[in-house]
């Protein structure tokens, strides 16, 4: 199997060659000339090169035969239990036929899950029924409308940083400092919590 293929052919022609005395002797020769060219500096142990070949190639052999060896018995088991089937089969073959000469018939039949079918008629389904329509009322009783004061959407107070800048700086000199009650009693407050809100807000970038 493995000597037939391909790679198989290829080594068992190297390993002849290897084995071949004739061969052994031109190989040296040439090996012998090669070493001797001075320009190609080859390495001296080129002349015993085909030494270790045949060594490795003797323990490829082996390796091949040992594979062999494994294969032929997986195939011989292989074909043993083929056999031992057929084997069965003609002696099952051989009781059925004595049971049949001595007036024994093996029962035959055919083995059912169930003995019945079930059977679905179309007039076994109920009839669609429609449903009654049903009336939606989208209308709502009027009610009582209610006055709203709708001042709160106009009446918006609105402070002014840069306004509220200008008096702190008015007030102080550069990078002086003055209290916040200080400053509200300089200018009194229109707009009661959001301008103090609004002096608390101001950085250092504004005062500038």
């Amino acid at each position: 199997m493995i000597d037939s293929s391909d790679q198989g052919r290829s080594f068992q022609a190297f390993y002849d060659l290897l084995l071949s005395t004739s061969g052994q002797e031109e190989l040296s020769m040439l090996l012998e000339r090669l070493t001797g060219i001075d320009e190609l500096g080859a390495d001296r142990r080129l002349r015993t090169v085909h030494h270790g070949w045949a060594e490795a190639a003797e323990r490829t052999q082996q390796t091949v035969r040992n594979i062999s060896e494994q294969l032929r018995r997986f195939t011989d088991d292989q074909v043993w239990l083929e056999n031992r089937r057929v084997l069965d089969l003609v002696r099952q073959i051989e009781t059925s036929a004595l049971q049949v000469r001595e007036g024994e018939l093996p029962d035959l039949g055919l083995e059912l899950e169930e003995t019945a079918v079930d059977v679905a008629l179309p007039t076994d389904r109920p009839l669609f029924t429609a449903r009654p329509a049903a009336e939606v009322n989208s209308l709502l009783d009027p009610v009582d409308t209610e006055e709203v004061d709708t001042s709160v959407l106009t009446d918006q107070v609105v402070v002014d940083p840069a306004r509220l800048a200008s008096r702190i700086r008015a007030l102080i000199p550069v990078r002086g400092t003055a209290r916040l009650e200080d400053i509200v009693t300089m200018y009194p407050l229109q707009h009661g919590a959001a301008e103090i809100v609004g002096y608390l807000a101001l950085k250092d970038d504004d005062l500038e």
